[in-house]
């Protein structure tokens, strides 16, 4: 049986370091995936705004300067209503009350401690793709 044409889901990474950015657009580069990056949570706003309702995974850093990942999570969530899956990633190791606040307030699906491997990121990438 022949199977039809992948679909190419689209993701966004957000995070202040473009170093970061670039490694995660590199690691998930063999997935069916469309990925949009930023490295300034005000301008993803602006693009999710624009494209409301397309992005269906977000992987966004936890502490960034212009917006803190939870800030921008809860912009997403409740300015814009936005459903899709949701990755933190962070460099810094949250309290378990910081986890259980962004799990529960937010619907934050992964959270994920800097640095980490392109297993460890692949495979919650491909674990909540295939959830949708």
């Amino acid at each position: 049986m022949a199977s039809g044409p992948t679909r190419t889901i689209p993701i966004a990474v957000v995070d202040d370091e473009c170093d970061i950015v670039l490694i995660i657009e590199q690691m998930l580069s063999d997935l069916a995936v469309e990925i949009h990056t930023f490295t300034d949570p005000h301008m993803a706003l602006e693009y999710f705004r624009q494209n409301s309702g397309q992005v269906k995974l977000l992987i966004t850093d936890y502490r960034m300067p212009q917006m803190s990942g939870i800030e921008f999570i809860r912009s997403i969530r409740e300015e814009l209503k936005e459903t899709m899956k949701i990755i933190v990633i962070s460099a810094f190791e949250p309290t378990e009350r910081e986890i259980h606040s962004a799990q529960a307030a937010l619907s934050v699906d992964e959270i994920i401690t800097k640095p980490f491997g392109i297993e460890r990121m692949v495979h919650a990438v491909k674990e909540l793709l295939e959830s949708l």
